[in-house]
Order: C-alpha cells, then sequence, then structure tokens
C-alpha cells in the first residue's frame, strides 16, 4: 500500500488546499483594512456578492497569508473582536455568522462545503492569501453560515 507524505491528518476536519485555486467569483472586495488584536496583527476583510448584495466579513489573524493549514472558524459576528483576542499562536480566519437564522436571511450552508463551490465564502477565504485552510466538518452543536446583510 502507497501512502502518501501529507502533514495534516485529522478524524474530524478537513484540510483544503488553495494553492491552484483561481478566485473566480465576481464578489467586490469592500474592505480590507490592517489592525492589531492585542499583541497580534490582524486583517479585517469584507467582500460583497453583487448577486445577492450580501456582505461576507472575515478577520485575518496573525500571519495567513503564505501560511499552510490555517484554521478557519465560524465566530458570532457579535463576538469577532472577542474572539480574535482570544486566538491561539496560529494564524487564523474568523468568519462572522449571524447569531442564528436572521429574518429575511437564508442560510448559506457548512463552511466545508462553501469552499469547495466557488462563490463569495470561497472568494473572501482565497483573497486571504493562505495556501491551504482546514475546516472542522463534525461536531454536534455546529452553527450555520448566514448572509450578513
Amino acid at each position: 500500500m502507497t501512502t502518501l507524505s501529507e502533514p495534516f491528518f485529522s478524524w474530524t476536519s478537513r484540510r483544503i488546499d488553495l494553492t491552484a485555486a483561481g478566485d473566480s467569483s465576481a464578489v467586490t472586495t469592500e474592505l480590507d483594512e490592517s489592525l492589531r488584536c492585542g499583541p497580534r496583527k490582524a486583517r479585517l476583510l469584507a467582500v460583497r456578492d453583487p448577486e445577492s448584495e450580501t456582505q461576507y466579513v472575515a478577520l485575518l489573524v496573525g500571519e495567513v497569508s503564505g501560511s499552510d493549514d490555517v484554521t478557519v472558524r465560524e465566530v458570532d459576528e457579535e463576538r469577532l473582536l472577542v474572539e480574535a483576542g482570544r486566538a491561539s499562536d496560529e494564524p487564523e480566519i474568523l468568519l462572522a455568522v449571524a447569531p442564528g437564522p436572521a429574518s429575511g436571511s437564508a442560510v448559506e450552508g457548512d463552511i466545508e462545503r462553501e469552499v469547495f463551490v466557488d462563490g463569495p465564502i470561497r472568494s473572501l477565504i482565497i483573497r486571504s492569501g493562505a495556501r491551504s485552510i482546514v475546516v472542522d466538518w463534525y461536531h454536534e452543536d455546529r452553527p450555520r453560515v448566514h448572509r450578513i446583510s
């Protein structure tokens, strides 16, 4: 049996290689600001999907650009900066999600499904500059990604 030399393995998460990914989605970058979260540098990134006029926001904590196996986590949009202050020493991408089903807002789906298809969440993550990401795909009280209007 031949095995590949893969540095990442987990029963509960997926590794997604973004090096060959092309950003073909038509999202518009609305915000790309550098800031500090405690002692760490961070970058606030927001894109807008012109089809649905929906805005997607992520906070990139640590040196995400050019990094491998960057953890992607869903965070309640109201707690985004608080969670960034609690981030580990490893780089992370914190995706802002609505705190429950927002009125007039449909559920987009799970992050791992969204990063496999061409769309605004995948484009947002590609614009982070990460070479590969790690996304949890199994836990019982999994939140869902919601549109942020």
